[in-house]
């Protein structure tokens, strides 16, 4: 069985590296060899996938950073869709709130779906996709 706690802790941390535009965050919680896909409704064309921990962290960071506003990322209801001892699947739906000149809105939502490995003490990321019901 997977240690849920530290599972959802990741999803936590994915969240806050995202708000606080923290680079190094996100290098701690993605595997080297990791996966990145993003798909937008309305949109046509897929985003990624990214291949690797550099790749995912690169197309990410620059874009949290470029952010004027603040951004409060709320990952939530997560399911446990597989849960082994050194692998885990996940999905949550996402509830993206901006504050931008003192107004709060609902900039977006989604539906992430996760999957997680064992890495020596500690889980990380393999891959994650998120579709967005709506642009961000």
């Amino acid at each position: 069985m997977a240690d849920r706690e530290a599972i959802n802790d990741i999803l936590a941390d994915y969240a806050w590296a995202n708000d606080a535009k923290d680079e190094g965050i996100l290098r701690r919680i993605f595997a080297e060899n990791s996966r990145f896909s993003l798909e937008i409704a309305g949109v046509e064309e897929p985003i990624g996938p990214f291949e690797g921990r550099d790749a995912i962290v690169d197309f990410i960071y620059p874009t949290v950073k470029a952010q004027t506003d603040q951004r409060r990322h709320a990952i939530v209801n997560t399911r446990f869709l597989e849960d082994n001892a050194d692998s885990a699947k996940v999905r949550a739906y996402l509830l993206l709130n901006v504050i931008d000149g003192g107004v709060l809105d609902v900039k977006s939502a989604g539906v992430y779906d996760v999957d997680f490995a064992r890495d020596g003490d500690a889980w990380v990321i393999t891959s994650m996709h998120l579709a967005l019901d709506a642009p961000f």
